[in-house]
Parts: C-alpha cells; sequence; structure tokens
C-alpha cells in the first residue's frame, strides 16, 4: 500500500504529541523555554549537517533564492499561520501557542529529503523503510514540540499526512526527474530552511520559514541546468 509509511508517521506524530501534553502538565514555564532553546540549536545544527551534504552548492544558493521569491510572493508562511489561527479559533482548543506548534512542527516534518525520498520509495517500490525511520524520529520529537508549544503539534499530522500521501500517490510522476544526485541539493536547501526554523526556536531571529519551503524543489530544474552549462564551458 503506497500510502503505509506516511500513514504510520502520521500516527507516531499524534502519539508522541500526546505523551509530549502529559510533560506539559508539570513542566514550568522557565524548563519549557529552556527546552524550547535547545530544540532550536539541535535543528539549526541538524540543518548545517544537510547544507555541507551539499555537491553543487551554488545549486543550493540559486534555489534558495527563487524559491524564497515564491514563496514570499505566495505568502506561504502567512497563509500557514492563519490556518493555524483559524483552527485555533473554530476547534477553540490549546492556548495561545497553538499556531506556533502547528506551523513550527509543520514546517519541520514537512523539510527534508527523508519526507520526499520517503514517499516516493513507498509509493513506487512500496518500500517504506525511511518513512518508518522518519515515523520514529517525528514521534520522538513530537514529544518535545508538544510539552512546549502545545496541542497545535498534534495538528501538524494532518499536513504530514496531506504532503506525503500527495508525493507517493504522485511518484510515478515524479521519480524521473528525482535521481540521486540531486536528493543532496534538494536536502541541502530544506537545511536552510531548517536552519532558519532553528532560529526562531532559539529566540535568535524569527524568520517566515515556510517562504523558503518551495527551495526544495528548484534543485529539481537548476541541477541539470548548472550541470550542462559547466559541461559547455569547461
Amino acid at each position: 500500500m503506497p500510502l503505509t509509511g506516511t500513514l504510520v508517521n502520521f500516527a507516531a506524530i499524534i502519539i508522541g504529541g500526546a505523551v509530549g501534553l502529559l510533560f506539559r502538565k508539570g513542566l514550568p514555564p522557565k524548563y519549557m523555554s529552556a527546552v524550547l532553546s535547545v530544540i532550536g540549536l539541535v535543528v539549526i545544527a541538524l540543518g548545517i549537517n544537510y547544507v555541507i551534504e551539499s555537491q553543487q552548492i551554488l545549486v543550493v544558493i540559486i534555489s534558495v533564492i527563487a524559491g524564497t521569491i515564491v514563496g514570499t510572493a505566495l505568502r506561504l508562511d502567512d497563509r500557514l499561520r492563519t490556518l493555524g489561527d483559524f483552527l485555533q479559533t473554530h476547534i477553540r482548543i490549546g492556548g495561545d501557542r497553538f499556531s506556533e506548534g502547528f506551523t513550527t512542527a509543520t514546517l519541520l516534518y514537512c523539510i527534508g529529503a527523508m519526507a520526499i525520498t520517503g514517499a516516493i520509495q513507498g509509493g513506487l517500490q512500496n518500500d517504506h523503510s525511511i518513512l518508518y525511520l522518519k515515523a520514529v524520529m517525528d514521534g520522538v520529537t513530537a514529544v518535545f514540540f508538544a510539552s512546549t508549544l502545545g496541542v497545535g503539534v498534534l495538528f501538524s499530522a494532518v499536513p504530514v499526512l496531506i504532503y506525503q500521501g500527495a508525493i507517493a500517490l504522485g511518484a510515478s510522476q515524479l521519480a524521473p526527474v528525482l535521481n540521486m544526485a540531486v536528493v543532496p541539493e534538494m536536502s541541502a536547501a530544506g537545511g536552510i530552511a531548517l536552519m532558519a526554523l532553528g532560529l526562531g526556536l532559539a529566540e535568535i531571529k524569527k524568520m517566515k520559514v515556510a517562504n523558503i519551503l518551495p527551495s526544495i524543489f528548484f534543485p529539481i530544474l537548476f541541477y541539470p541546468l548548472i550541470m550542462a552549462l559547466t559541461g559547455l564551458f569547461s
């Protein structure tokens, strides 16, 4: 079943978030703030790790610039936060940080090559090993996020289900353009977004991270173009 890995990932976020809410009740605010700042530093480190694995940093730079322009024009960050505010208002649960928890967790779980390549692998080959590993990581992260940001983290499982599910179901169309060489560049572009997300969590600098998200897909376009130009002038 193409969606098995995505469904397991969905369930892991829900379960991890539910466990985190239990800790939230007994965690004083000063500890919640400290934990969130440390998570932010870990996310920055993860983003740096993705970036240094790039083999064609020029592809990453151009992709991030182009992707951010597109994301800003589409106002993706504002729309994602508006969705979080809408859910908080109409569902009437959670506290003041519902929207922050929803948007932060959604961005973290959708950024990175594991979400893309894992969904494609599941869709094409019915191999869900990558998404099973991602589910474990997301579930553990959800415990800490929910303990500090609240119930909004659980609702981030829905965008993950839609995002990864759509990729899995459309895997046959994506596979021909997603060769192994371009995956590190997609991951590196996602790493830039992760670093921006981590800066916000650590309260160093708030950025509109969702506006950077289109950058993840631009290496599919720019990688073969830059490789062709490099070959032409070499």
